[in-house]
């Protein structure tokens, strides 16, 4: 593989002395003059062409991975690279007024697929049957669904695919169709948070593998949840959706093993993950909980996992974690607590923990036993707090440890 990181001079001499032919994946960030002067970098490391014609990489026959990072190219034909299974695109943002879709012909081979700051419309990436995983970051624009079309049907390989866009709106009344069988992992992202997309229907069909989900500011219909009946892994923004849908909400997903929630979720009650006794993994950071509003988590034995960091406690309560004897990493970073001082028996029935993150808390003082139970504990992360005292014999009880973080301390 060629990854260009040295100085332009001493990469062009060594470039030369390798047989092209058997080069199988070039990195191309920052390269100045290359290939007879047909790249040109600008000063931001971003190559400046306008098109890539079907000559393009002739001397790499058997190029199988390519990453360029370009500024406002027009046209790709790469169509002749028989054997290229990966290509990463990444456009350097310029405001273009009258935006038009990216005219690109790739090898039918193709694998692996990223586009990042391109307008494209899927329907011309629709031959690429061997595709099994579509990234589309940031574009202007992107064609994914007019007169009922289904971009993503003919693409019967594709196992994951991303789209993180800036706006929404513009897909606001319609279905968007899912519809490729071995499907496991989607993520659709809606970047602007204040304009969330919120009457667009999602659609999979009956013999859907997926298994992941991940909608960022994305409304979901409550009756394209029914179909996933292989769904584990959620993550999902519980604040766009209205009070009297939740329960429904709930009900078509409470077999998942790992759910994210994104934003607030002062909208449920305070019980709503009692039913999910499959969980095993729970992100809440930065959900605005406090000591009023945390969630019951006592039903949920099998939990592995706990993330509440950048949320509004003021203080660490023994119920809050009452239960979770199964946990073994727990991340409590980044919450204002006024009680300044780890106490007895917070962590008493967590004895399988074994990684427990405490980063900027405002701890002053940690106690004798303030770690009692946790016998089989490995990492602890106590940077960034204000520690003053730590109570003699107060680490004797972590017998398994293998990582104290203690940060710059001033005693």
């Amino acid at each position: 593989m060629i990854n260009q990181k040295k100085d332009h001079n001493e990469y062009i001499k060594d470039f030369t002395n390798i047989e092209l032919k058997s080069i199988k994946a070039i990195n191309l960030p920052e390269c100045t003059k290359l290939f007879d002067n047909n790249f040109e970098m600008s000063s931001q490391n971003y190559l400046d062409v306008n098109s890539f014609s079907n000559n393009a990489f002739e001397e790499f026959p058997n190029l199988e991975k390519l990453r360029l990072k370009l500024i406002n190219p027009i046209e790709f034909d790469f169509s002749h690279l028989n054997n290229l299974a990966e290509l990463y695109l990444e456009r350097k943002y310029t405001f273009m007024v009258n935006e038009k879709y990216l005219n690109i012909r790739l090898p039918i081979g193709l694998k692996k697929l990223k586009i990042i700051r391109f307008s494209i419309n899927l329907m011309d990436l629709n031959y690429l049957r061997n595709l099994k995983s579509l990234e589309i970051i940031f574009p202007d624009t992107v064609g994914i669904c007019k007169d009922n079309i289904k971009p993503f049907g003919s693409l019967t390989n594709l196992k994951y695919l991303k789209m993180s866009l800036y706006d929404c709106r513009i897909y606001d009344s319609q279905e968007i169709y899912f519809g490729p069988e071995n499907l496991q992992n989607l993520e659709f992202c809606c970047l602007n948070s204040q304009d969330p997309l919120s009457n667009c229907k999602f659609s999979f069909g009956k013999n859907n593998k997926l298994k992941k989900l991940t909608l960022n500011s994305v409304y979901i219909d409550i009756d394209s949840l029914r179909n996933l009946e292989n769904l584990d892994n959620l993550a999902i923004n519980f604040s766009i959706f209205k009070e009297n849908e939740i329960p429904e909400l709930l009900k078509n997903i409470f077999k998942i093993k790992k759910l994210k929630c994104f934003s607030k979720i002062n909208n449920t009650r305070k019980d709503f993950l009692k039913s999910f006794v499959n969980l095993q993994s729970l992100d809440l950071h930065d959900c605005e909980l406090n000591n009023n509003n945390m969630p019951t988590l006592s039903n949920l034995s099998n939990l592995t996992f706990l993330n509440v960091s950048y949320n509004d406690f003021v203080i660490l309560e023994t119920s809050m974690f009452l239960g979770l004897t199964n946990l073994k990493v727990l991340k409590l970073c980044f919450n204002s607590i006024s009680l300044v001082k780890v106490g007895t028996s917070l962590f008493k029935n967590m004895s399988k923990l074994k990684n427990l993150e405490l980063i900027w808390l405002g701890l002053q003082e940690i106690d004798y036993n303030a770690f009692e139970g946790l016998c089989n504990l490995e990492y602890l992360n106590l940077c960034r707090n204000e520690l003053r005292e730590i109570k003699s014999g107060a680490f004797d009880v972590l017998k398994s440890l293998k990582r104290l973080n203690l940060g710059k301390l001033k005693f």
